[in-house]
């Protein structure tokens, strides 16, 4: 073998080699593009769930504000009946007072 032939053979050599490289090179910037889309879909998926977290925190705020407002009415009302009871109970016992005090008076 004459030395043109070598060289002619470590060029086709280094040319495949080079090749290759290019090929897995080209293979692992695919990738690294999916990997590089999939964590901005993860990402954005993160944020949406995020979001929605954070709505039902707010509902959930809401719900205890309209409970808290409720339980306030309720006491409120609670406290009224006593006194509507209260003062009920008053206005019988005059009114059997004055019953006694009808009852007293003979019409001739």
């Amino acid at each position: 073998m004459d030395t043109i032939e070598k060289v002619s053979q470590t060029i086709t050599r280094v040319n495949d080699i080079v090749s290759n490289i290019e090929a897995i090179m080209k293979t692992q910037s695919e990738s690294t593009h999916g990997i590089t889309d999939n964590i901005g879909q993860a990402s954005r998926s993160i944020q949406t769930a995020s979001a929605h977290v954070s709505d039902s925190a707010a509902a959930s705020e809401n719900i205890l504000e309209t409970i808290t407002t409720v339980n306030k009415a309720a006491d409120h009302m609670s406290r009224q009946n006593g006194q509507v009871n209260t003062r009920s109970g008053n206005m019988n016992r005059k009114s059997e007072y004055l019953k006694e005090l009808v009852n007293r008076f003979t019409f001739a």
